[in-house]
């Protein structure tokens, strides 16, 4: 979420140009090339990546969490308490983004609430879990 804003915020601002028509008619909606269409899906993966990259260094790390975990005094470890490496980071960072948005209303997340442990869909497929940092 810390690094989503930034970066949600920064990615709209970039698409603003594009999606804004301030020729004749300030209404209209501009047509819509391949180049566009292209460009657009570049930024998307780029940023996709840009952000796989960022999480799974940073949990993966001696911190084993996020900047907003980190904040939060908590971190990412596996189901067996060491910590993560960068392969099962990435796993985990993979299951949140790829599959928590296809179960229908985020049903991953309400994993976390009736369990003993706590543990969202992504951290059961990765074999992670999250936890109080010492």
């Amino acid at each position: 979420m810390v690094f989503g804003i930034p970066v949600g915020l920064l990615y709209g601002s970039s698409l603003l140009p594009m999606i804004l028509d301030v020729g004749e008619d300030a209404l209209s909606i501009p047509e819509v090339g391949d180049e566009m269409l292209q460009g657009v899906l570049w930024v998307l993966v780029l940023m996709w990546l840009a952000a796989w990259l960022c999480e799974t260094v940073m949990t993966s790390s001696s911190w084993g969490a996020t900047l907003g975990k980190w904040a939060l005094g908590v971190k990412i470890v596996r189901s067996d308490g060491a910590p993560l490496g960068f392969g099962r980071a990435g796993l985990r960072f993979f299951a949140k983004t790829l599959a928590a948005p296809l179960v229908p209303l985020w049903i991953g997340y309400l994993l976390a609430v009736p369990s003993a442990r706590q543990r969202t869909l992504h951290d059961v497929i990765a074999g992670t879990a999250v936890v109080r940092a010492d």
